[in-house]
This record gives C-alpha cells, sequence and structure tokens, in this order.
C-alpha cells in the first residue's frame, strides 16, 4: 500500500472515530467519547492532519473542560492553539483560548482568565466574529460577580444583552437577564432584580421553555415577596402552577400548592390555606414522595387545629406520621396528636402519644423536641391531679432548655412550676391543675354546647363566666368570648348591646396585635350597623377595615371588603362607584383563583346592572356566576343565581323559560335543604291568581312559621300576599294575619323597623276579624295546618312530615 493511501486510510478512521466520539458525548457517554476521540488524535497525527488533529484537541479538551478536569483540559486545548496558530487558524485558536480562560476562571485565576477574554475580544473585532463578542463578554461577567464585582459584571451583561437583542437570541437573552437578576439580588436591589427575571421568563416564553420559565419565576416570587408585594406574589406563583399543569409534572404542581397555602396562611386567609393543601395531597397520593405528602398533611393538621376541628386534625397527624421517613418530623406529628387529645380533654391517652415521640426524639437526638414533649406530658399528669410527677417531667425539661439556652422554654416550666404549690390543696383532692385561661377555655366549650341545644341565654352566661376569668389576661381569647358573646345578644337579647361587645372585642384584638381577627369582626360589625340603618357609621367601619386589610396584605379580606362596599353604595343609589368596586372586587378574586368568591361578586354585579335597566347583560353575568356555582357543587348556592335568570328570563319576555328556572331553583333549594334560601325564594313570588303559585306560597310560610331565623318582615309580607290570594271568607286568613301579629311580636324586639311591622300587622287583623283561639301556640299549630290543606298531599318542594329541619 502506498503512503498516500496509508494516510487517506488513517484519516477516514480517524474522521469516523470523530464523529463516533460526538455521539458518545451526546449521549452522556463521556469515558467512551474520550478513548474514540485520543484513537482518532493518534491516527490524525499518523496522516499528518493537523486540522482534524486540532479540532479533535479541542473537542476533547472541552469534555475535560465540563467534566471538571481543569489539569487534563489545559494541555489539550494549549496544543489545540499551538496547531491552530500555525495552520492560521485564528478563530478555530481563539475558541480554543476562550476555554482555556474558562480553565484559568475555575483554576482561581481570575485575573489571567480575564486578561486572556480582553485579548480576545480585540481579536473577534478583527476577525469581524462579533457573534461571539457577547458570549465572551458574558464569561468576563460571570467570572468578575463570582469574584464579588457585581458592579462591572453588570455592566458587561447589559453590553452582552444588547448583542443577543440584536440578533433575536431569545435563549441568550434569558440566560443573561437571569444572571443579572442574581447579581442584583445580591447586591440588595431586589426592584432591578426582579425587573431582569420578568424579562428573562419573556424571552423563555417566546422559546416555549415552560421548565425554565418555572425556575425564573420561582425567584421572581421571591423578589415579590421580600417587596411585600404578596398580590404579585400569588400572581407568579398561579403562574408557575399552570406551567406545572402543561408540563405535566403533578410533583411540582404539589409544592406550588404548598407554597401557595402557606402564603394564604400568611395573609389570614386559612380556608383557601386549605383548599390549596387538599389539592396538593390529592396530587401527592399518587405519588411516591412520602415526605412532602405528609408534610402537606401535617400543614392540612395545623390548619384544621386552629379551626378547632381537633378529631380531623388527628387523623390527619397520625396519616402524616405514618408517611414521614424522617424520624424528628415523625416525633413532631406524635407530639401534636398528644396536644390534640390534651385539648380534648383524654389526658391518658395523649400520654401514650407524648411517650411515644418522647422516644423518637432520643433516637434522632433531638434535645429541643425532647425538652418540649416533656413539658407536655407534665401538663398532661397535671391535668390527671398528679403534681408530684408533673414537677418531674417540669423539671426535667427545664434541665433541657438550660442547657439549650433555651430562655422561652425555661421561663414557661418556671412559671408551671411556680404555680404548683399553690394549688397542692386541689391536687390531693384529684383536681387537674387548671389555671384562668383553662377553666375560661372549657366554660366556653360548654357554651358552645349550650347553644347547640338552643338555650342561647344559658350558652351567655357561660361567656359572661369564661370573659370575668379572662379579665386582665390573654386578650385573643377574651376578644373570642365577646366575639361570641356579641353574636348571641345581637339575635337574641339586645342588639345595641351586642354591638357593643364587638367594639370591645375589636378593641382588644387591636392591643393584642390579632388583625386578622380584628379585620373580621370589623366587617361583621359593619354589616349589623347597616342593618340598623346607621349608614355613616357602617360605611366608615367598612373603609376602617379595608385600610386594614390592605395594610396586612391579606387579599382575600380586601376582596370581601371592596364586594361589601360596592354593595353598600349600590343600596345607596349609587350604581357607578358600586360597579367600579365591583371590578375591583372581581379582579383580586380571579387573583387568588377564588371562583366561589368570584361567583359572589358577579351574582351581586349582576344585580345593579340589571337595577340600571341592562337586564341582557345582567343575564350574561349570572350565567357566569351560575356555571361557576355549578362546578364547585353547592346547590343552595347555585339555586340563589338560578332564581335570578328566573328573574330575568321573565323581564325579557321569556315567561316560559323563567317559571323552568323558577321551579329549578325551588326545587334545588329543596335538595339541598337550604331552608332559608327556599322561604325567601317563595316569598319573592307574586301572586298570578294561579293554583300553583298559591300553593308554593303557602309552603314559603309554611317554611318560615318555622325557621326561627326568617326575619319577622318576611313572615309578614308572605302573610299579607297569601291572603290576598286566598278567597274571600276564607277562614285560614284571619288565622295566618293573627299569626303574623304574634311573631311580629316575638320575633321582631330586636327588628329597627319594629314599630312599623308592628302596625301593619294589626291592621292585617283588623282587616280579617279576630280569631276566638287566644293561645299563641294553638293558633300557630292551626295556622300550619291549615297550609298544608291549602298545598294538599302532592304539591309539597319537599317531604314536610317528618319535618327535615
Amino acid at each position: 500500500m502506498s503512503s498516500n493511501t496509508a494516510f487517506a486510510s488513517a484519516r477516514e478512521k480517524g474522521l469516523a472515530l470523530d464523529e463516533q466520539g460526538l455521539g458518545l458525548a451526546q449521549r452522556g457517554d463521556a469515558s467512551g467519547a474520550s478513548l474514540a476521540w485520543r484513537q482518532a488524535i493518534v491516527l490524525f497525527s499518523e496522516a499528518g492532519d493537523e486540522e482534524g488533529k486540532a479540532s479533535v484537541l479541542h473537542k476533547l479538551g472541552t469534555l475535560h473542560l465540563n467534566g471538571g478536569d481543569i489539569d487534563g483540559a489545559l494541555p489539550l486545548l494549549t496544543e489545540a492553539v499551538q496547531l491552530q496558530l500555525r495552520r492560521g487558524d485564528y478563530l478555530g485558536a481563539a475558541s480554543s483560548r476562550h476555554n482555556i480562560a474558562h480553565c484559568l476562571a475555575r483554576r482561581g485565576d481570575a485575573a489571567q482568565a480575564l486578561e486572556t477574554w480582553a485579548q480576545l475580544l480585540g481579536v473577534y473585532q478583527k476577525l469581524g466574529a462579533a457573534d461571539e463578542v457577547p458570549t465572551v463578554l458574558g464569561a468576563m461577567a460571570e467570572t468578575l460577580d463570582a469574584q464579588g464585582d457585581a458592579t462591572h459584571a453588570l455592566r458587561l451583561w447589559q453590553q452582552a444583552l444588547f448583542f443577543h437583542v440584536q440578533r433575536d437570541d431569545a435563549a441568550s437573552q434569558a440566560r443573561v437577564l437571569w444572571c443579572m437578576g442574581l447579581a442584583c439580588s445580591r447586591q440588595g436591589d431586589v426592584s432591578r432584580a426582579l425587573e431582569h427575571w420578568m424579562r428573562s421568563s419573556q424571552a423563555l416564553e417566546r422559546m416555549g421553555d415552560l421548565g425554565s420559565m418555572v425556575k425564573v419565576l420561582s425567584h421572581a416570587a421571591d423578589a415579590r415577596k421580600q417587596l411585600g408585594d404578596s398580590l404579585g406574589e400569588l400572581e407568579l406563583m398561579r403562574r408557575m402552577l399552570g406551567l406545572q399543569e402543561q408540563l405535566g409534572d403533578p410533583h411540582a404542581q404539589a409544592l406550588t400548592l404548598r407554597s401557595m397555602a402557606r402564603l394564604s396562611v400568611d395573609s389570614g386567609d386559612r380556608p383557601h390555606a386549605l383548599t390549596l393543601l387538599r389539592r396538593a395531597h390529592e396530587l401527592l397520593e399518587r405519588l411516591d414522595h412520602p415526605d412532602d405528602h405528609a408534610s402537606v398533611l401535617e400543614n392540612m393538621a395545623n390548619l384544621q387545629f386552629s379551626q378547632h376541628q381537633h378529631a380531623l386534625a388527628f387523623g390527619l397527624l397520625e396519616r402524616a406520621a405514618g408517611r414521614y421517613g424522617d424520624v424528628r418530623s415523625k416525633a413532631r406529628c406524635v407530639k401534636l396528636m398528644g396536644d390534640v387529645l390534651m385539648i380534648r380533654g383524654e389526658p391518658a391517652r395523649a400520654l401514650e402519644y407524648l411517650a411515644q415521640a418522647l422516644e423518637l426524639c432520643k433516637q434522632c437526638g433531638d434535645a429541643s423536641g425532647r425538652a418540649y414533649v416533656l413539658s407536655h406530658m407534665g401538663t398532661a399528669v397535671a391535668q390527671q391531679g398528679d403534681a408530684t410527677r408533673a414537677l418531674l417531667f417540669w423539671r426535667e425539661a427545664l434541665a433541657l432548655f438550660e442547657r439549650l439556652g433555651d430562655e422561652e422554654g425555661k421561663a414557661t416550666m418556671l412559671s408551671h412550676m411556680a404555680r404548683l404549690p399553690a394549688r397542692e390543696g386541689e391536687l390531693a383532692a384529684g383536681a387537674p391543675v387548671e389555671d384562668a385561661t383553662d377553666r375560661s377555655f372549657r366554660l366556653y366549650q360548654r357554651a358552645m354546647e349550650v347553644a347547640g341545644q338552643g338555650d342561647p341565654h344559658g350558652a351567655l352566661e357561660c361567656l359572661r363566666q369564661a370573659e370575668a376569668l379572662l379579665d386582665g389576661g390573654d386578650l385573643r381569647a377574651r376578644a373570642a368570648v365577646l366575639d361570641r358573646m356579641a353574636i348571641l345578644t345581637t339575635q337574641y337579647v339586645d342588639v345595641s348591646r351586642g354591638l357593643e361587645l364587638w367594639r370591645q372585642a375589636i378593641s382588644l384584638c387591636e392591643q393584642a396585635g390579632d388583625h386578622t381577627y380584628q379585620a373580621a369582626m370589623l366587617h361583621t360589625l359593619s354589616g349589623h350597623v347597616l342593618r340598623q340603618g346607621d349608614s355613616a357609621e357602617g360605611l366608615q367601619l367598612l373603609e376602617q377595615g379595608l385600610a386594614l386589610t390592605e395594610k396586612m396584605g391579606d387579599l382575600r379580606a380586601q376582596a370581601a371588603y371592596l364586594h361589601s362596599m360596592a354593595r353598600f353604595f349600590d343600596d345607596q343609589g349609587d350604581p357607578a362607584r358600586a360597579l367600579s368596586l365591583f371590578q375591583q372586587a372581581l379582579r383580586m378574586r380571579e387573583v387568588l383563583e377564588d371562583a366561589q368568591g368570584k361567583a359572589l361578586v358577579l351574582h351581586d354585579m349582576a344585580g345593579t346592572i340589571a337595577r340600571q335597566g341592562d337586564v341582557r347583560r345582567a343575564q350574561d353575568l349570572w350565567q357566569q356566576a351560575f356555571e361557576l356555582k355549578r362546578k364547585l357543587g353547592d346547590p343552595g348556592d347555585t339555586a340563589a343565581t338560578l332564581d335570578s335568570l328566573a328573574w330575568a328570563a321573565f323581564q325579557l319576555g321569556e315567561a316560559e323559560r323563567g317559571r323552568a328556572l323558577k321551579l329549578e331553583a325551588m326545587r334545588l333549594f329543596a335538595y339541598a335543604r337550604h331552608w332559608p334560601g327556599l322561604a325567601s325564594l317563595l316569598s319573592s313570588l307574586e301572586n298570578d291568581g294561579s293554583q300553583e303559585t298559591t300553593g308554593w306560597m303557602a309552603q314559603g310560610l309554611w317554611l318560615s312559621l318555622r325557621l326561627p331565623q326568617v326575619s319577622a318582615a318576611q313572615v309578614l309580607v308572605l302573610t299579607e300576599k297569601l291572603v290576598q290570594a286566598l278567597p274571600p271568607g276564607s277562614e285560614l286568613a284571619p288565622l295566618l294575619a293573627t299569626t303574623a301579629l304574634q311573631l311580629v311580636g316575638q320575633l321582631g324586639q330586636l327588628d329597627p323597623w319594629r314599630e312599623e311591622l308592628a302596625g301593619r300587622a294589626r291592621r292585617l287583623v283588623e282587616a280579617l276579624g279576630p280569631v276566638p283561639e287566644r293561645d299563641p301556640e294553638r293558633v300557630l299549630r292551626a295556622s300550619l295546618e291549615g297550609l298544608e290543606r291549602l298545598v294538599g298531599e302532592r304539591g309539597w318542594l319537599f317531604p314536610h312530615h317528618p319535618w327535615p329541619a
């Protein structure tokens, strides 16, 4: 074989091995690629092919560089540069020198690396290779940033960005903007960092790189948080969640939902947080990420616990403890299970779980966890009346707290121990250790039980005792007791006294710094004040509450206040201002992804628009609200919007459709056992002379007479309508009028319009004549029986015997 033929054969084999090495490198087989390229270098050397050899040396050097083998990369790249310069391949030599500079930077020789890159900028300019300039600028910027010179780095990145924008290189733009955002963040310029990251996400969106978008938006959301922009943070998290859904990454979705839930908790919106965590739980239940799943279950348990749903909290904690692989986390859950049992008054069972938690804390060496478990074990045995054991547990906990330097834990133990001697006599008799707060809590629980049994006055007495025990003590607990007293007092005793109790509770919350509870009570108080006809104070309270929620950053509470203010201005005859506030509330509900809140706003906004005469537009909004409510699955709420759609249909001349919608709404209310809603709907019917409508109104009055929460005004209005529908001389009419007068006297005592209602009821009785029976109970029973006969056996919308209240 001739020498030329041998050289050609060696070159061909070298090219084949070069191609093979590329394929292996692309598949991630660095060892295979390295072997193929080294063989190719030998063959190119034999063939005298300096071009092929230099190309493979560059590739092999770059492979070592990317693998972190700087010492292996440098000689290969240096040899490549020598060959390229000898051949006059200045562009190839510059490329290899660029990688040599990377090697120098990673080896810690930043000054020499920067000098090399600075020289390359001149080389590229002379060669007219402007496309390479931004790559060099970016490398210099990253090196300077790593050296702590973010200011100079940002200037170089800005120059590189200019090149990338000119060439519409979205990928390079996204990377440079990402790096600029990180540099600004480290400098403390969060606003600029956010600006860069948002531009980076836009570039990634143009490319369709959804995975990188999620990463960038995560940093942008954190920047929003640092800037105190909770609304913007939530919006970015919502976008991340949507991208993760498109990517089909349920695990990432669950983690984002968990983060959104934490944000909702921070803003005071615990119900929404629980909804988000339930979604995360549903996703994780199908995946193999036990610790993440357990974390979500634990967070759900904490929220249920905060809402006094102790049984639900215990069940969730039990599941979380079973899922956790981390012993420390498992110990925390088991301890919380013991805490729940203590609050439920089961100290013996609580001790079993606390003992398990103590053993787990010992296993994982969690001294702080051990201290807190011992503290709670002392409280549990104290509840059982065992002062000696309680003292032993607390002393052991105290020793641990002192060793750990936990001053708060130490102070708590000393406080518990100090209370024991004063109660020694109680303990000897077997009474539990229980301070004023504990006793007041039990009285509060008793009040809830008594109220549930239909004795509001007995419940109020328990609450008065609880409040007296808390005087000068826990402000938040006292506010909670006063809040409940206000609810019962307003409903059953004296509205003005109830309002005063709310004012006291609000003042206590303000002193305690519990702005979430303060805002909630301000909202409740404003509603009651407005119902008493004091529009000036009602508006003042709404404005005060809105300002407070804005200061807190509680988006859901803000939306609720805006909604209430919109309804206020609508009632005041200012539809333009009302609609502006409705729009603000609607936008906020959309950002919060609060479908239920959005549906309520759409429903009420439609009412305002309908009263302005634009029934068609109102119908469209009610239809949107109906679709949302139907998806949410609340039949009672859906029925209310169906009733409005029925009204719109009648107004637009679609009588048959309106009647069908009205009937569907009635049946839906009945199906949901939403009796107040059904009674309200039936009371709104107008007498059209038909037997069917008369039967519906009779059922409405029958319900209204049965329901304690129905207002005296509703009973009277429906009585007046039904009496007009009855034939002249009906024996039922005077019975109904007398019953209405009696109920106005009972139910209307707290109504601000009681005198007007009583006057109308008396005139109705005078017009129809009195009834011989004087016993109010018998009159009521006779009215109910008469209404049942009027409806007959087949016309009922619901089973009335037995009454399924």
